[in-house]
């Protein structure tokens, strides 16, 4: 396989070509009490409250990737003992070339499922929470859980299936691997936490999902849950960007999105602030998404944690994608993290719970989006068609 690098590098696929950034004149990787040097592997300590004050740091670079686990989202709360010490929180690159590549070539991965929730399982965390929204601790809380699959071959060959097809690439599909550690983040991510160039914020919080077939729109446009869920999570965005300054609007409601397989709908909610807020402040407020935590945000954040089977760690956590007028923000939904050493992929799935979801269908749902992400992967060796 192709080695781009023998340090950490980061792809950005794109149609015909892939952008590779590589050879990083600072690169660190964050943890609650310490930080790692990625290039000399020194170990300090690092206060993690003042992660967030680490972002406007050179910010005008167009060569720099931060990715965000969504554990650092207990930072914009009282409950920073909810992280643990051994949870990563940030990796933070600032690379020095970047360059294009043509597309990966793809080979047969022989991707296997070994450890998926069971419906039980789900069922017992679904009935905790929505015992929460009966009581009135929350309004919607997204429920998610782990995926582990194995898989032969490289991290390389991962992203070459994942982004294989132009019309199957999310608008922040992205890939960074860390070859000293023998792990990379895969993301085919389609969603929004927000744009900002100069005074311009805007976001995109998703809320509901269909597979993608004949009058796929009508239903899901007509259904009932899947509105109240929308707006819910759009006045909650809303409130957000309103916390920066008073004058964020919503321009779009209930607009399609598709995706391999599936269709989402969104909103569009801007501010066109009065002066360029510090990007440390915007993550503050919006991260992590409230499309992939719920109502309040902080509240759930805490009902999450105790209903959840695992850290979430990269999957709804976000990256940033740095250029010389706009910071791009993903969330990273339909992203999994890669564990070479082990041939290992665990991808995160899940959905919002309100008091009108009915648990089978969530179910379904849940695993309709795994195989949004794993179908893309697995590739016969005789495909023609892609």
């Amino acid at each position: 396989m192709l080695q781009i690098s023998s340090g950490p590098y980061s792809l950005i696929p794109s149609e015909h070509k892939w952008k590779v950034l590589k050879d990083p004149s600072q690169a660190f990787l964050y943890y609650k009490n310490s930080k790692i040097n990625l290039i000399t592997g020194e170990k300090t300590a690092f206060d993690s409250l003042e992660l967030f004050n680490q972002l406007d740091l050179e910010t005008r670079s167009n060569k720099r990737i931060l990715h965000l686990a969504y554990e650092a989202g207990y930072l914009n709360t009282e409950n920073h003992h909810l992280i643990s010490e051994d949870e990563w929180l940030a990796i933070d690159l600032h690379y020095e070339k970047s360059e294009f590549l043509a597309p990966l070539q793809k080979i047969n991965l022989n991707l296997k499922n070994i450890s998926s929730p069971s419906i039980e399982e789900y069922n017992k965390a679904y009935a905790e929470g929505y015992e929460r929204l009966e009581k009135g601790d929350s309004y919607q809380f997204n429920l998610t859980f782990p995926f582990s699959y194995t898989f032969e071959g490289e991290f390389n060959d991962l992203a070459a299936c994942l982004f294989r097809k132009k019309e199957s690439l999310g608008a922040y599909a992205h890939g960074t691997f860390i070859p000293s550690m023998e792990w990379g983040i895969l993301s085919n991510s389609p969603e929004c936490l927000f744009n900002k160039n100069k005074n311009f914020i805007e976001t995109k919080p998703i809320k509901g999902t269909i597979e993608d077939s004949e009058g796929a729109w009508k239903r899901l446009s007509e259904n009932e849950k899947d509105e109240a869920e929308l707006f819910m999570i759009t006045d909650l965005l809303k409130n957000d960007l309103n916390r920066l300054e008073p004058k964020a609007k919503v321009r779009m409601l209930k607009a399609p999105l598709k995706v391999p397989g599936l269709l989402h709908q969104f909103s569009h909610i801007v501010l066109e602030s009065s002066k360029e807020i510090p990007l440390k402040d915007i993550t503050r407020s919006l991260f992590p998404g409230g499309s992939i935590t719920g109502a309040p945000k902080k509240r759930t954040m805490e009902i999450l944690n105790d209903i959840e089977s695992e850290p979430r760690g990269a999957y709804c956590g976000s990256t940033f994608f740095f250029d010389d007028e706009q910071i791009r923000a993903s969330i990273n939904i339909r992203t999994a993290e890669v564990y070479t050493s082990k041939n290992l992929l665990k991808l995160g799935a899940g959905g919002g719970i309100t008091l009108l979801s009915k648990m089978e269908e969530e179910y379904s749902e849940m695993l309709s989006k795994v195989d949004s992400f794993a179908l893309l992967l697995q590739v016969p060796y005789l495909d023609k068609t892609l």
